[in-house]
């Protein structure tokens, strides 16, 4: 039976790796329906929200001002930035 399984039995009996079995598939099931909930419910939460979206024509430009203390700051990330080369 052990060479069936690929792993030497050891201390356990056939009933024993039953046992771990059947309560490694109810884990499994368990994590299974936790992410289906968890998909169905981000989908469902999502269904009634709208993107925020600024209709630019009807924006007085003039009407915006920064505060005078306002820094102004730049970030990038590597592979914004970084180049790849392949040698053929």
């Amino acid at each position: 039976m052990s060479e069936k399984l690929g792993f030497a039995m050891g201390n356990h009996n056939e009933e024993e790796l039953t046992d771990i079995a059947f309560h490694l598939q109810q884990m499994i099931f368990v994590v299974w329906w936790v992410y289906a909930w968890a998909t169905v419910h981000v989908v469902i939460s999502d269904l009634g929200h709208r993107p925020l979206v600024w209709d630019w024509r009807f924006i007085d430009y003039d009407d915006i001002a920064f505060p005078c203390n306002f820094l102004w700051g730049v970030a990038s990330a590597a592979h914004q930035v970084s180049v790849y080369y392949v040698c053929i």
